[in-house]
């Protein structure tokens, strides 16, 4: 996010997304001792959660795998320390749907936040 903030203008924003550590997905799975849907080791080997569809394949893929996964305040942390202006900060994929992102956006699979980089 530094580099993002290093790049852009003043006045500039950036729309980021990510996956949500802090989902109800994830949560069940720390609950019963699996490693989280949203993350993969290194080398993009799934192991360690045996309820994942895609458990013990292997990625190779152009782009690194998540090395971390962060929730909707560390999201936000971020942002502020970095000295963005947080303008929105919105989830989605609820376990309940359209109801769950509204009254439960801190819960939901993925979060995407928009911010601005101060004149």
């Amino acid at each position: 996010m530094q580099e993002i903030f290093r790049i852009l203008k003043p006045g500039g924003y950036a729309v980021i997304s990510t996956e949500n550590l802090s989902s109800w997905d994830n949560i069940g799975c720390l609950l019963f001792g699996y490693f989280p849907f949203s993350m993969k080791l290194d080398g993009g080997l799934k192991l360690g959660n045996p309820l994942s569809p895609h458990y013990k394949e292997e990625y190779k893929e152009k782009y690194p795998s998540h090395t971390r996964i962060l929730t909707w305040e560390t999201l936000k942390d971020i942002a502020d320390y970095v000295g963005f202006k947080v303008e929105r900060l919105v989830g989605s994929g609820h376990l309940l749907g359209k109801l769950g992102e509204i009254v439960d956006k801190k819960h939901c699979r993925f979060i995407t936040i928009k911010v601005r980089k101060r004149k």
